[in-house]
């Protein structure tokens, strides 16, 4: 298919590739810090191969956001008998150690679409085009520029604290602008890589085109979207509905669950109508459908009437639960983290609830729900307060966007609103605990990126 085509890249840029901005590889990295990079060798002179650059989904997209995103939230639960048997890294990040890292959650987002996305971006003004090719250059351009900033958000996520006032002028994530990988590596203040965040993404959207044939390349719906997930997670909830309508307003479908068929071993297809920007989460061993088992109280909080329960949930012969309804829709474990209608609709909903509009909140997460009930059972939500309202729709957003990336998130937001979650694991007998207000809500940086670049580390 020929959104996940290649670009036939010579095998030095590869190697290049490994090493880009903080090396995954220990080993001569004092030679690749020395050795300037040819960039003759990585082949943009036309729009065409730029397309097949960006149409690399192995690192444009599935790169662009690191599964421990998902591995240290709390959908899920392993039994001991898994955890033993994780790798190290994954073993320490799940039970929340302060020392856990895991150097990939790093160093995938800046190697793969942070650079891919810089090479474009510096390379194009040198590229000719024909009178009749500026659309697609632009469209083009918007694309990198939406990578990018895809890529930024979520590695800030991860290793930056949650956007707030009071914390703005902290480090952030370091903010390559370019392709040189020799500069030297300094961290941004939160406050100036949620600006260039989103001024990538509101860029992106003046330049993207409305429509594309394949949703694994970005749009215009597919940038407001994104605008609208970092909005909420920098609490600017005004923001956030209005960015959710803009794309909503270019795709508000919504898929009748009443059609899908429980029983199948993938219940939603891949590229539904519901999708409006294809992504998905970097593989974790501990979050594939084998292993994880859905948390018990959120397996229960479905009404007996609604159908998520058996589109999302898999009961298994030991009576755990296992998440089977990935947007991702194949049968190879993978996990959706892309942009979709119905991540919109909960947006725009919990953004009016917080206006102050509990009417149009409830309006709009009705809209939702009533094609995720069976037929002829759904009555309308009503709230009585707008308190209320946004209590409803985050107990409704936890139960239909599990496993997408987003719940770690939510967690951080909400604790500074005063929620106070506090998640639990259990491992052999012993309680492992993550407090509201811990500064292992915030990852470490990896070793070897403080090794080699100076950036401070996050602190524990």
């Amino acid at each position: 298919m020929k959104p996940f085509c290649s670009i036939s890249i010579p095998r030095m840029v590869r190697k290049l590739l490994v090493v880009l901005m903080l090396p995954v590889c220990l080993l001569s990295c004092k030679k690749y810090l020395e050795e300037k990079p040819d960039k003759s060798l990585v082949l943009i002179t036309s729009l065409d191969d730029i397309q097949k650059l960006l149409d690399r989904f192995d690192v444009m997209t599935s790169g662009g956001t690191s599964g421990l995103i998902e591995l240290v939230a709390d959908d899920y639960y392993l039994t001991d008998q898994i955890i033993g048997r994780l790798p190290q890294n994954e073993r320490s990040n799940y039970l929340w150690d302060p020392t856990a890292q895991y150097a990939n959650g790093w160093i995938g987002s800046y190697s793969s679409p942070v650079y891919y996305s810089n090479v474009i971006l510096n390379q194009m003004p040198k590229i000719t085009i024909n009178a009749n090719e500026h659309e697609r250059y632009d469209h083009l351009k918007g694309a990198a520029l939406f990578f990018r900033a895809w890529a930024f958000f979520h590695v800030a996520q991860l290793y930056c604290q949650p956007y707030d006032a009071s914390v703005l002028q902290s480090p952030g994530i370091v903010l390559r602008l370019t392709d040189a990988i020799l500069d030297k590596s300094e961290r941004a203040t939160i406050a100036q890589t949620y600006d260039q965040i989103m001024k990538d993404f509101a860029e992106a959207a003046k330049l993207l085109p409305e429509n594309s044939d394949y949703q694994t390349r970005p749009t215009k719906a597919a940038a407001f979207g994104a605008m609208a997930r970092a909005s909420l997670a920098m609490r600017k909830y005004e923001d956030a509905g209005r960015f959710a309508d803009s794309c909503l307003k270019r795709n508000a479908n919504l898929i009748d669950y009443n059609s899908l068929d429980t029983t199948a071993a993938v219940p939603i297809e891949r590229f539904n109508k519901e999708t409006v920007f294809y992504s998905i989460l970097s593989l974790q061993v501990a979050i594939i459908k084998d292993y994880a088992r859905i948390d018990t109280n959120l397996a229960g909080s479905y009404a007996a009437d609604d159908l998520r329960r058996g589109v999302y949930l898999n009961k298994r012969t030991d009576n755990s639960w296992e998440y089977n309804g990935s947007y991702e829709g194949s049968s190879f474990r993978l996990l959706f983290n892309g942009i979709a209608t119905d991540e919109m609709y909960l947006i725009k909903a919990e953004a009016a609830a917080r206006a102050g509009n509990t009417q149009k909140s409830m309006d709009v997460l009705n809209a939702l729900l009533s094609y995720r009930w069976v037929t002829g059972t759904w009555q309308n939500r009503t709230a009585g307060s707008p308190s209320e309202a946004v209590d409803m729709i985050l107990e409704e957003r936890r139960k239909e966007l599990l496993f997408r990336g987003l719940r770690w998130t939510d967690l951080r937001r909400l604790n500074l609103e005063g929620r106070n979650f506090e998640l639990k694991r259990n491992y052999n007998g012993q309680e492992y605990l993550l407090k509201a207000g811990d500064q292992r809500w915030v990852m470490l940086v990896p070793d070897v990126v403080i090794k080699l670049s100076g950036i401070p580390q996050n602190p524990r």
